[in-house]
């Protein structure tokens, strides 16, 4: 039976698709404790409370550290506004927050800046500038002209933000030098469309090529994974299956190894 209830709980560990978790709590406490945040955690939390930034930004004046200074800028990140994919953006207090902290964490870090303070620095350059939004109607009524003059924010943007351009593209390549890996995981297909803007055929070549490459690694890896789960399921189906099943070669008990049970007696 024990094993029975083993081989249970670990088809269910296996079959877990998520959980649920506290990660505003998580930040404050480790805010508090002056704790590294991790920049894994920009994933989970949007929009967070204006009083988890105020916050970040008082530890940073007070504790003066690296790791006061990285999770101030964290956290500023983690207030740009979230609507989806195609809609985030930062505030000039965001924009202003994140340059900070990042530049003060670059300064005391010894020349050992992680590489995402400057994909931070890169991507809230990318939201103030609102280059996610997919569409935008420059000129003419988009009600009359319709999908003849739709066009991408990038699109009308980027001609005339040539210095803007090269500003994030210094950040993408600071990050590239210190972690090729972070920063093409991070922002190299972001990266991909301002070398196109301004004519660096060569380097939006060079980083195709690498994206598709890490694409077709990963895709590998997740193959390899899921095959592995497949396998560990298919383990625990047959144990669970054996430890359920009665055994089929069991002699008939003799009749005085019988006992009934009726009416609170035996016979």
């Amino acid at each position: 039976m024990k094993k029975y209830i083993i081989a249970l709980l670990a088809l269910a560990c296996l079959s877990a698709v998520g959980y649920s978790k506290d990660w505003e709590a998580e930040i404050i406490k480790k805010l508090n404790q002056n704790v590294r945040l991790d920049y894994s955690i920009s994933y989970e939390v949007r929009n967070i409370a204006d009083n988890i930034v105020d916050l970040a930004n008082k530890q940073a004046r007070e504790k003066k550290n690296y790791i006061a200074y990285w999770n101030a800028t964290l956290v500023n990140f983690m207030g740009i506004i979230y609507e989806d994919e195609a809609f985030m953006w930062a505030s000039e207090r965001t924009l202003a927050n994140v340059k900070l902290w990042s530049a003060r964490a670059i300064e005391v870090s010894a020349g050992k800046a992680a590489p995402e303070l400057y994909v931070i620095r890169f991507l809230t350059l990318w939201h103030y500038y609102r280059l996610n939004e997919l569409t935008f109607f420059p000129e003419k009524d988009p009600i009359e002209f319709g999908y003849e003059n739709q066009r991408s924010q990038f699109e009308v943007w980027a001609p005339n933000h040539k210095r803007e351009i090269r500003e994030m593209l210094n950040e993408f390549e600071k990050a590239e030098k210190i972690n090729p890996t972070v920063a093409y995981r991070e922002i190299a297909h972001k990266a991909v469309w301002l070398y196109g803007a301004i004519g660096n055929n060569a380097k939006v070549a060079e980083l195709n090529r690498t994206l598709q490459r890490m694409e077709t690694d990963r895709k590998a890896s997740v193959t390899k994974q899921n095959q592995s789960l497949a396998r560990k399921q298919q383990v625990v189906k047959r144990q669970v299956k054996t430890y359920m099943a009665f055994p089929t070669n069991t002699a008939p008990l003799k009749w005085y190894e019988r006992v009934f049970f009726r009416g609170g007696g035996h016979f």
